[in-house]
């Protein structure tokens, strides 16, 4: 390979890489409602007629 291409391929792994390690997620509760990122969970969905939309839903399987 030429040095150039073996460069260019470093420099994005390196991107990559610090891409990865900088990457938050933010999770918080405003009130009762919960938060990821600052966006209600679940934004805009019901379930069976309930709103579901800013809850922490969870699943117990067996």
């Amino acid at each position: 390979m030429k040095a150039a291409t073996i460069m260019k391929l470093l420099l994005a792994i390196l991107f990559t890489l610090h891409s990865f390690a900088t990457a938050q997620t933010i999770f918080s509760i405003a009130g009762e409602d919960f938060q990821i990122n600052g966006k209600p969970m679940y934004a805009g969905c019901e379930w069976k007629g309930h709103r579901i939309e800013r809850l922490l839903l969870n699943s117990s399987m067996v």
